[in-house]
C-alpha cells in the first residue's frame, strides 16, 4: 500500500500544480482584460469629449494677468491709514475721467497719491451722488466719482469733487 500511496500522493502535486496553473492564467486573462475594459472605457471618454467640443482648435489658454503689486492702490477700507503722515487719495472708476487721470499722472508734488478704483465691488457701495466730506471713519465715506482727498494724520484735511480744485490741487503742491 505504500506505494500506492505514492503514486497517488504524485498524482495529486501534478494535479495540484495544474490547478494552480490554471487559476493563475485565468487571473492573468482577468488582469488583462480589465485593463483593456479601461482603457476602451477612457478611448470612449476622449471621443465624446472631443464631440462636445472640449478639444476644439479655437481653444486658446485663459492669459493669467502677472500678479504685479502695484503701492499706490487702495481699497476704502485702507484710504485712514496709509504708513505716510500726509496724502492724496484719488476716487474714481476704472474707465472714468480721463484728464482726472492724466492730472495723477503729471503730478510731480512730494505727497503720494493713492489711487481708488471705485468700480471694485468692495469699494462701489460707497459710491453716492454727494460725498461726506466730513467722515473720519472708511465705513462713512461716501464718494462722487472723481473726487480727490487729502489726508493728514488720519483725518481728511481737503476734499474736492471739482476737476478744476484737483487741478489746481495738484498743480499748487
Amino acid at each position: 500500500m505504500t506505494s500506492k500511496k505514492k503514486t497517488i500522493k504524485k498524482v495529486n502535486k501534478k494535479v495540484d500544480k495544474k490547478v494552480e496553473e490554471e487559476n493563475e492564467m485565468k487571473s492573468l486573462l482577468k488582469t488583462i482584460i480589465i485593463v483593456l475594459i479601461s482603457f476602451l472605457i477612457c478611448y470612449l471618454l476622449f471621443l465624446l469629449m472631443g464631440k462636445a467640443g472640449m478639444f476644439e482648435k479655437g481653444y486658446e489658454k485663459p492669459n493669467n494677468a502677472s500678479n504685479d503689486f502695484t503701492y499706490d492702490t487702495a481699497i476704502i477700507g485702507t484710504v485712514f491709514n496709509r504708513p505716510e503722515n500726509e496724502y492724496y487719495v484719488a476716487f474714481d472708476e476704472e474707465n472714468g475721467s480721463k484728464y482726472f487721470e492724466s492730472l495723477l499722472g503729471l503730478y510731480k508734488g512730494s505727497l503720494q497719491i493713492y489711487k481708488v478704483n471705485m468700480s471694485l465691488g468692495i469699494n462701489a457701495k460707497y459710491k453716492s451722488e454727494i460725498g461726506n466730506k466730513k467722515a473720519i471713519r472708511p465705513n462713512e465715506l461716501k464718494i462722487a466719482t472723481p473726487t480727490l482727498i487729502k489726508i493728514k494724520n488720519g483725518s481728511i484735511v481737503k476734499y474736492l469733487e471739482s476737476i478744476n480744485d484737483i487741478e489746481s490741487e495738484l498743480s499748487n503742491n
